[in-house]
C-alpha cells in the first residue's frame, strides 16, 4: 500500500504533468489520474479515482497493465510503446513504484501523450518521400532513355560501362561488347522518309530485346542508326550467339529496303570479347580497348559486305 502522504503527493504531481496521466494498483485499480486523463476517457476524475480499471478502460488496456507488472517483476523495464483509442494514438510510458519496506512493485504508473497528429505528420512525410522517390526514378528513367527506341541512351551507356568495367575488373570475368549499324540507313531515310525510318529504328530496339535475353544485359542506342550491346560474364561463343539472335530476329521483320541489295532491312555487327581483364590497365584504358575492338569488328563487317556478323580477336592491341 502507499502512504497517505506519498499518495496525495503523488495526485498533487499528476495534476501538474502536461500529459494524460494515472496510477494503477495491481487489482489493476486507479489510485490516481490527472483531468487530462480524465478527458481521453470522458470521465469525472472523482469517478476515475478508486474505481477498478475495468470500469473505465478497454480489456485489452486492462491486459497490457498485467503484463506491465508481469514485466516489472521480473525486473525488467517496459518500453514506451503506442496505442489506439478512438481514433487518436497515444505514446505510452510507463513506470514502477516499488514498496520501501518489501521493494516488491505496488504500483505502476501510465503516461499518454497524444501524438496523432505527429503520426499524421509522419504519414504525410512518408508520402511525399515516396511521391518524390518516384519523381526521381521517373527522371532518372527519362534522363537514361532514349525516346525514340525506349532502350538506353549513349549517356546511361557510358555510366554503365564504367560502373560494369570497376566490377568486372575485381571479379576478372569476361565482358562482350555488340556493335550494331543499320545497313544503308541514309538510303533507307531517302527513299521512305524520316518517319519510316523512326518506325525501322524501333523495330531493330525490338529486335535487340529480343536477342539480349539475360536480366543483366544491357542495351543501348549508340548515336544515329549505331546500337551498342554489353554482355557481362559472357565469353565469344555466348557472345556471338546473342549477335545471331539479334540478326535473325531483325531479318524476321522482313522490313522492305529497296536500296539495299538485299531488299529488305539488315544489320551489320561487330562482335568483341575480352576474355580476361587486364589488371594493369585502368578504367578508362579498358573502356577505350572495349570499345575500340567491338568498332574494329564492326569496320570489318561493313567493309566485308554488311549484313554480316565479323568478331574481332585480340591481336593487334
Amino acid at each position: 500500500m502507499i502512504s497517505g502522504n506519498v499518495l496525495h503527493e503523488v495526485r498533487r504531481i499528476l495534476r501538474s504533468f502536461p500529459v494524460a496521466s494515472c496510477l494503477l494498483d495491481r487489482e489493476p485499480r486507479y489510485i490516481a489520474a490527472n483531468q487530462r486523463y480524465s478527458e481521453i476517457f470522458r470521465k469525472d476524475l472523482d469517478h476515475i479515482i478508486g474505481s477498478p480499471m475495468a470500469n473505465i478502460s478497454p480489456p485489452r488496456f486492462i491486459q497490457n497493465v498485467h503484463r506491465d507488472f508481469r514485466i516489472f517483476d521480473a525486473g525488467a523495464s517496459v518500453p514506451d510503446h503506442e496505442v489506439e483509442l478512438d481514433d487518436r494514438k497515444y505514446l505510452v510510458s510507463v513506470g514502477s513504484i516499488a514498496s520501501e519496506q518489501t521493494g516488491g512493485i505496488i504500483a505502476i504508473s501510465v503516461a499518454l501523450t497524444d501524438i496523432t497528429r505527429l503520426k499524421r505528420v509522419e504519414h504525410e512525410l512518408e508520402e511525399a518521400n515516396r511521391s518524390l522517390s518516384r519523381a526521381l526514378y521517373k527522371i532518372t528513367e527519362i534522363a537514361e532513355t532514349d525516346q525514340l527506341t525506349g532502350l538506353h541512351n549513349r549517356h546511361a551507356f557510358e555510366m554503365y560501362l564504367m560502373k560494369e568495367i570497376a566490377r568486372i575488373k575485381r571479379t576478372r570475368t569476361p565482358v562482350s561488347a555488340i556493335l550494331i549499324d543499320v545497313d544503308l540507313f541514309k538510303a533507307y531515310n531517302d527513299l521512305y522518309g524520316h518517319v519510316q525510318g523512326d518506325d525501322c529504328l524501333r523495330a531493330v530496339a525490338t529486335a535487340i530485346r529480343q536477342g539480349t535475353r539475360r536480366i543483366g544485359d544491357f542495351s543501348a542506342r549508340y548515336g544515329g542508326e549505331e546500337f551498342v550491346v554489353i554482355l557481362p560474364d559472357t565469353d565469344l561463343p555466348g557472345a556471338v550467339a546473342t549477335a545471331q539472335r539479334i540478326q535473325e530476329a531483325i531479318a524476321a521483320c522482313a522490313i522492305r529496303h529497296d536500296g539495299s541489295p538485299f531488299q529488305s532491312l539488315s544489320v551489320s555487327i561487330g562482335v568483341f570479347c575480352l576474355p580476361l581483364m587486364p589488371a594493369p590497365l585502368d578504367i578508362k584504358s579498358i573502356r577505350e580497348l572495349i570499345l575500340t575492338g567491338a568498332d574494329r569488328a564492326l569496320y570489318h563487317a561493313k567493309q566485308n559486305g554488311r549484313n554480316t556478323i565479323h568478331i574481332a580477336d585480340m591481336e593487334g592491341f
